[in-house]
């Protein structure tokens, strides 16, 4: 009875870990994607001075809160900050994109100095 009950955690145990491995390979599908989204976006002037690729944008979850204090109206609960830096940030900052996630699309753009 005993190998039976522990069988049955260990096999539990196993299935909840790949689960959470799928979601959050999910998750970094997503956020790579709204990078995509971002990078797109952008001009190929722009993107000269971008110093990594795409990929390795800064990528954060911004609260409905931020969004008002910065001037964007929107009411998903679910935007993200693209953040590329560039050769130029030390005089006009890096090149920040709001994006919608849920709509998957771009809703305001960062101003630069």
């Amino acid at each position: 009875m005993k190998k039976v009950i522990i069988s049955v955690i260990l096999v539990l145990v196993l299935f909840s870990g790949g689960c959470s491995k799928d979601h959050e390979n999910l998750i970094k599908d997503e956020l790579t994607q709204l990078k995509e989204i971002a990078w797109d976006s952008l001009s190929n002037k722009e993107k000269k001075v971008v110093e990594n690729n795409w990929e390795r944008a800064k990528i954060e979850q911004i609260e409905q809160s931020k969004l008002q204090l910065i001037g964007l109206e929107n009411n998903s609960t679910n935007v993200y900050r693209v953040i590329f830096n560039t050769t130029q940030d030390e005089m006009l900052g890096p090149i920040g994109i709001y994006i919608d996630a849920d709509r998957k699309e771009i809703i305001g753009h960062e101003p630069r100095e």
